[in-house]
């Protein structure tokens, strides 16, 4: 595996083979062949960022919890806070915290997930609690789940309010100009962000470019390049997988503010200009009231 990843296209070598790794359990190997990565892409001048390592972080997480190796994964976790953004974390830390008696913290993570619309059941894998998460705090926090919901369908409404407003997005073509989205009222719009450096995000552009070229109904797909510290290589891209295509990029900031942490993601953009809907790679909770 790290003679592969060492080999003339060790990006492409170096996923398939993590994950091969941690599906064999072979820890070990999987953080050599990481390891191997994270020099290669330093050396090579493009070290990647958290975003990108965040795959690798996430996969590495949900095997170690599977294996119930608690030390290894708390030391993972830990060290990289940034993994609180995604979305496997929530599942994995508040059953961790439980099975090791960290009920204070457990409660305070399960009042979050319901403030977000969360089912506990879903957040919790009770065949692998019993009997060990019975404890007096746990129980009483348990009695108020309802209440706790309640409240979260109220908050959740009123955010809900707030967000369809599109926040302010700094977007420019090629000469800098900035993309005006009023211009597009009375249409749908969609915004699908990508990265040079993200090689899915880059598969995921091409079959939308290609469902796009059959699809005759009155809306606009606008391809937007985020965190990508070589935006050369990515215009190189954009024209190679759809020529003549507008290129458009956007700033750390805007992303940040739809809480896009990581690519593909993509939002809608109804008729009326109001933000319709966030997903992908993002923690940005959508709800409907």
């Amino acid at each position: 595996a790290v003679k592969l990843v060492q080999s003339s296209a060790p990006f492409k070598a170096v996923r398939p083979i993590y994950e091969l790794c941690l599906q064999q359990e072979n820890i070990e190997p999987a953080k050599r062949v990481l390891s191997q990565y994270l020099s290669w892409k330093t050396e090579s001048g493009n070290p990647p960022d958290k975003t990108s390592l965040s795959f690798y972080n996430r996969v590495m997480m949900v095997v170690l919890y599977e294996m119930e190796n608690w030390e290894a994964l708390d030391s993972l976790l830990v060290a990289n806070p940034g993994l609180q953004k995604v979305r496997d974390y929530r599942q994995v830390v508040l059953n961790l915290s439980i099975v090791q008696g960290r009920y204070p913290q457990a409660i305070e993570l399960a009042k979050v997930l319901l403030s977000k619309g969360y089912s506990m059941d879903d957040c919790l894998d009770y065949s692998k609690l019993e009997p060990d998460y019975d404890d007096p705090r746990w129980e009483a926090f348990e009695v108020k789940i309802s209440e706790y919901e309640e409240v979260a369908r109220h908050e959740r409404g009123e955010r809900y309010k707030m967000k369809c407003e599109l926040p302010h997005l700094e977007i420019h073509d090629p000469r800098g100009e900035p993309l005006r989205l009023e211009e597009y009222l009375g249409r749908k719009v969609s915004l699908y962000f990508w990265a040079s450096w993200n090689d899915y995000s880059i598969y995921q552009l091409g079959r939308i470019v290609e469902t796009t070229a059959k699809d005759s109904t009155d809306s606009v797909v606008l391809y937007v390049n985020g965190y990508d510290s070589n935006p050369e290589r990515a215009r190189e891209k954009l024209e190679e997988i759809a020529p003549g295509m507008m290129y458009y990029s956007i700033d750390d900031e805007s992303l940040s503010r739809l809480g896009i942490d990581g690519f593909p993601a993509w939002i809608e953009i109804g008729t009326d200009g109001l933000l319709y809907q966030i997903d992908g790679e993002t923690s940005f909770y959508w709800d409907w009231p």
